[in-house]
């Protein structure tokens, strides 16, 4: 509802993607419904702890933690290709960082489409410097530089797999979803 609130659905399929800290939500729709959504258990504080990593992390824990991703989002590819989801839309959090990473402007517009390579090449190279580095780049939110690694990872592995035509990022979510249903009653 939050990312409906924001104009940004129309009739394609889109994948709309939440990574959190237990888990990661995806939801599959277009503006009319809900077609297909899951909650699975890979959140990036989980894979964390189960599998911290270096600083920087190395190649083998990038590649543990894409694995993880890979084995975890089990039937995620399946409903992906059903649907014929074309676009991926990702909310809040480590999302809204890329955004500030990448926009110079950091509009108030509630959506920000994201070039694809320009969101892998700014993964990769937050993921090659240490933290001390991560935290002085510019728009990178405090309380995600630890976080915004594994973040990239399973972004990373999303764009690589699936090549959406868009990546969109859209600052409505749960929070603005229940606000919207609050007017709509």
């Amino acid at each position: 509802k939050g990312v409906k609130s924001s104009g940004t659905l129309n009739s394609s399929n889109v994948l709309i993607m939440d990574i959190g800290g237990g888990s990661v939500e995806f939801i599959i729709g277009n503006e009319k419904k809900i077609l297909w959504k899951k909650s699975y258990n890979a959140g990036i504080s989980r894979i964390l702890e189960l599998d911290p990593l270096s600083d920087p992390p190395t190649n083998d824990e990038i590649a543990r933690h894409r694995s993880f991703f890979v084995e975890k989002l089990d039937g995620l590819k399946e409903q992906i290709e059903k649907f014929n989801v074309q676009y991926l839309i990702g909310t809040a959090g480590s999302f809204d960082s890329w955004r500030k990473i990448l926009s110079e402007s950091h509009s108030d517009l509630p959506v920000y489409k994201m070039n694809g390579l320009e969101l892998l090449n700014i993964i990769q190279h937050i993921n090659s410097i240490p933290l001390s580095k991560r935290s002085l780049v510019k728009g990178m939110e405090k309380m995600r530089v630890e976080t915004i690694v594994p973040a990239g990872i399973l972004v990373a592995y999303l764009l690589d797999s699936f090549k959406f035509e868009s990546i969109l990022q859209c600052s409505y979510s749960l929070s603005e979803g229940v606000l919207w249903e609050m007017i709509s009653e």
